[in-house]
């Protein structure tokens, strides 16, 4: 288990402390309400992009030592042993012509054409279908008045964002 250096202690003072603030002091001085959104903004970034970090610095980590450090090791363990460039693909002559004769047998046993029309069947009746009640549905809400028609819009349209 990993235990709280402290960088992570003082990160949470500093999330603890800015939400403390943010309720005792009064409303009348921007400057600090300002500081306090920017730290909790930044503390909110660096949880959501912390997955990414800890994705990047694995990639240079042998699989030995992948669950050994949160994210990177020390600076005075850095050798060859924990970080590398052997997750990276090297692709050699070799390589490539085994695959090119995988995909020959592939091509040989995998009936193409056949499953190429049942996936445009099944995504040209799936259009056809959504199609036909997308706009009974759009007809209904463009044409009647009726309770609860402006928040299914807003529904439709928030969806249609995302």
């Amino acid at each position: 288990m990993n235990k709280l250096n402290s960088s992570h202690i003082t990160l949470i003072f500093l999330v603890f402390g800015s939400f403390i603030a943010y309720f005792l002091l009064p409303r009348h001085r921007p400057k600090i309400r300002v500081i306090q959104r920017y730290i909790i903004l930044i503390f909110i970034a660096i949880l959501i992009l912390s997955p990414f970090f800890w994705l990047i610095s694995a990639v240079f980590k042998d699989s030995d030592v992948l669950m050994q450090y949160s994210f990177l090791p020390p600076l005075s363990e850095w050798s060859s042993k924990t970080l590398n460039l052997k997750n990276f693909y090297n692709p050699s002559t070799d390589e490539l012509d085994s695959l090119f004769e995988a995909e020959k047998t592939i091509r040989g046993e995998v009936h193409f054409w056949r499953y190429l029309l049942n996936s445009l069947f099944l995504a040209s009746s799936s259009t056809m279908i959504t199609l036909f009640f997308s706009s009974l549905g759009g007809f209904a809400l463009a044409k009647y008045d009726f309770v609860g028609k402006a928040p299914i819009i807003y529904f439709m349209l928030g969806t249609m964002m995302i």
